[in-house]
Parts: C-alpha cells; structure tokens; sequence
C-alpha cells in the first residue's frame, strides 16, 4: 500500500505537470497514467507473485477481506488528512478547480493548489483501491460528481449531491 501511495502521488504530480505545460489535457494524461500505472502493476505483480492472479483481482475489483487492521488505521488517518486539507482549502481549491486565471489574477498559487488536489485525488485512490478496486474507484470518483454538476446550483449543494448519489453506488460496488 505504502508503494502504491508513493507511486499515485507522484503519479498524480506528473499529470498535473503534463496538464500545466499545455503538452496534453488533463484527461488524457489521466488516462495515460491510469492505465499504463495498471499495466505496469500487472507486470510487477506476476513478477514479483510468479502467476498468482488471485492478488491482482483483488486490486483490479477489490477485496475487503483481505484488509487488515493496520490498513484500516492507514485508511483512517489518510481519510482524515483528506477530508482536513480539504475543508481548510476548500475555497481556494474551489477558485483554482472553477476558474484558473481568475485564480491567478487573485494572487493564489495556482500550481501549488492543482498540485496539492492532484495528491489529495492519488491518495484518495490509495485509500479506496484495497477495498473498492482500480477499475470501480474511477466510477465512484466520476459518476456521482457528474451527476450532482446537472442538479446542483452551488459548489456546496454539488459536493452534497455527489455525497448523496455516492453513497447507494459505494454500497453496489463494495
């Protein structure tokens, strides 16, 4: 998990580097590190496991049995960083997330915002990826937030949606 975390986070810097530059969108390099990071998990995962499938499906689709007590505490206290930082920042994380240049003539550091919501994101996908899987957390990151954007009228009222319209697909997928 600690490997994992490592390489998300650097990851998710490398994107937000990529997407800065102008050299590609953000999706695409999303995309790009999303699945070339499963790819290469894979090959070291059969290298390291010899053919031992069993340990991949449960990243790809997740296993919560197989979390431990020392994860749980791991997960408790990078979930709690998260929901901290980003209730600290949640304005300007906002302002940066809404409008770039705007944020940028209001004098924010902009690169150190996308960078730090950049690591907030691959820490968030660390967190879930034991017990939800690679492959369902992009659903549960994606899918509520785009659904609350079509109903809601207020970046608050849209994080309580996404909260709201999260919650029955958390408990289908897990």
């Amino acid at each position: 998990m600690y490997t994992a975390l490592i390489a998300a986070v650097l990851a998710g810097v490398v994107i937000e580097v990529i997407r800065m530059r102008g050299r590609a969108s953000g999706d695409i390099a999303l995309a790009i590190m999303f699945y070339g990071g499963i790819a290469a998990g894979v090959v070291i995962i059969n290298k390291v496991d010899g053919s031992q499938t069993s340990n991949l499906t449960g990243y790809l689709f997740g296993a919560i049995t197989t979390t431990s007590r020392e994860d749980l505490a791991v997960f408790g206290a990078l979930s709690l960083v998260i929901i901290v930082v980003t209730t600290v920042l949640r304005q300007r994380l906002f302002a940066v997330a809404g409008d770039e240049e705007y944020a940028r003539a209001s004098g924010l550091p902009v690169l150190a915002l996308n960078l730090i919501l950049a690591v907030l994101t691959a820490v968030t996908v660390v967190v879930a990826m034991r017990v939800v899987g690679l492959l369902l957390i992009s659903a549960l990151m994606i899918i509520p937030n785009a659904a609350a954007q079509q109903v809601a009228r207020s970046f608050q009222s849209a994080t309580l949606w996404a909260v709201f319209l999260g919650w029955p697909l958390r408990s289908v997928v897990s």
